[in-house]
């Protein structure tokens, strides 16, 4: 079964979805990490929209979606402001295929870790969300 797992996970890598996605014509959360980075290495406002756009537009791409993270994560996104778009977002991607192979190889070599790291994982993320007051977040956020 994990065989056949890699098998397909590694063919959906290999198949033509790097083109469709250039393609894309509606923003993404990345495009928002990115330019909210470059517009706050300006010395501008990260959670102006329309500095975001400005950005894109700079850049030839679309407009993006609002940036509404903490202002620490624009620290962990310092890394793209030398790269364009593009090249940060498949940086970002074999990244991130990185850690779910360093999870998988830690699954594979210690079940019970794995089963107890996921069990901390789901109790903490059941106490973020049940903190939250859902009845005032608008209702466009929701």
């Amino acid at each position: 079964m994990i065989a056949a797992g890699i098998a397909w996970h590694t063919v959906s890598l290999l198949a033509t979805g790097w083109i469709p996605l250039l393609q894309e014509t509606h923003g993404r959360d990345f495009d928002s990490y990115h330019y909210a980075a470059r517009v706050a290495a300006a010395g501008g406002d990260p959670y102006d929209l329309a500095a975001l756009d400005r950005a894109a537009a700079a850049e030839g791409w679309r407009v993006v979606h609002p940036y509404f993270y903490p202002p620490p994560f624009l620290l962990a996104m310092q890394w793209t402001l030398p790269l364009d778009l593009v090249t940060a977002w498949r940086v970002w991607f074999w990244v991130d295929e990185l850690f779910l192979w360093v999870v998988v190889l830690i699954a594979w070599a210690w079940p019970v870790l794995a089963l107890a790291l996921a069990g901390l994982w789901a109790e903490t993320a059941a106490a973020r969300w049940s903190a939250v007051p859902w009845s005032a977040v608008p209702q466009w956020r929701r």
